[in-house]
């Protein structure tokens, strides 16, 4: 009895010495597989904040990061430099005036003034006037504006008198304009690229192709420059086409832009009809003088040959 006991004491110590290592065993796996998930998730957190601090350093360097998260912005800088630049847009102005004023030769100088005292420029004048009748001169302005100044200026010029019509329209130029710019940049480039080559060219007939291919582009250029000035000086400056008239002119009122409708149409028809009769009428005085011509000298001629061919009367036979 005494050594089963003793047999059951040691199967028990054994098996408690086993569970015990197991047990040992399992925390320091667990200890190993926590310390292991922390450093994983420092060098995960090191490469996070080692790409936030790549991120800040060509934001700090351009002077964009700042900025945007001061205002309220959480992007990053490539967000900023991705960001929508507005356009400024291209307007081209133009205005028409017809003023009656009691002197023209004082209104035109009063004109000139409002244009001249806003760094402006009068771009054409021209004045008519019958000798002997002031009241019967006229005067027709070209002014130049700032857009800025555009209706201020077009108001002064009512003032000089009776406004007798006004029209002002606005015409934007935008795409034009980014349109001619992108074509410049090209043209430009490629004269650079064709200048280079002329350099490189030894033989006297590569010589001359590309000179005769860089003379050709280079007019282009030209052109392009040409008609990006003209469009800057429409847009910088408005234009304002003043008629200065005195008391004694007739002005023509506007014709209205009213093309349709049953009355249109018959004013259409009318008109047409009118020209088709004009033109047959002048074509007969055209014609008629030949005509004229021709029955004088033809009938005479023809009662000649008429009477020619008459056939002589037959004798009268004794009977």
């Amino acid at each position: 009895m005494r050594a089963r006991r003793s047999t059951t004491v040691i199967a028990l110590s054994t098996a408690s010495l086993l569970a015990g290592a197991t047990l040992l065993a399992g925390c320091g796996a667990g200890d190993g597989s926590s310390s292991g998930g922390g450093s994983g998730a420092k060098s995960l957190a090191g490469r996070e904040s080692s790409a936030d601090v790549a991120q800040e350093k060509p934001a700090s360097g351009g002077g964009s990061g700042p900025s945007a998260q001061d205002g309220g912005g959480t992007g990053s800088g490539t967000q900023n430099s991705a960001s929508v630049v507005p356009i400024t847009r291209s307007v081209v102005y133009r205005g028409d005036i017809t003023v009656r004023v009691k002197n023209v030769e004082a209104a035109v100088t009063r004109a000139e003034g409002f244009a001249t005292g806003i760094d402006g420029l009068v771009f054409g004048e021209e004045t008519s006037t019958q000798p002997g009748r002031k009241a019967a001169s006229e005067a027709n302005l070209i002014l130049k504006v700032p857009p800025t100044q555009f209706r201020s200026v077009l108001n002064q010029l009512g003032g000089l008198g009776k406004q007798l019509s006004r029209s002002q329209t606005a015409e934007d130029v935008t795409s034009k304009a980014i349109d001619v710019a992108s074509r410049l940049r090209s043209q430009r480039a490629s004269v650079a690229r064709l200048q280079a080559l002329l350099d490189k060219a030894t033989t006297v007939g590569a010589v001359v192709q590309v000179e005769g291919e860089l003379s050709r582009r280079e007019a282009d250029l030209e052109a392009l420059e040409a008609q990006q000035k003209s469009l800057d000086d429409l847009v910088d400056l408005a234009t304002i086409n003043v008629s200065l008239v005195a008391p004694d002119v007739h002005v023509a009122p506007p014709v209205e832009q009213d093309n349709l409708g049953f009355l249109s149409g018959l004013r259409g028809g009318l008109s047409a009809l009118l020209v088709v009769v004009v033109v047959a009428l002048t074509a007969a005085g055209a014609v008629l003088p030949f005509l004229i011509t021709l029955a004088l000298i033809g009938v005479p001629v023809l009662l000649v040959l008429r009477s020619r061919r008459r056939p002589a009367p037959a004798p009268a036979s004794d009977g």
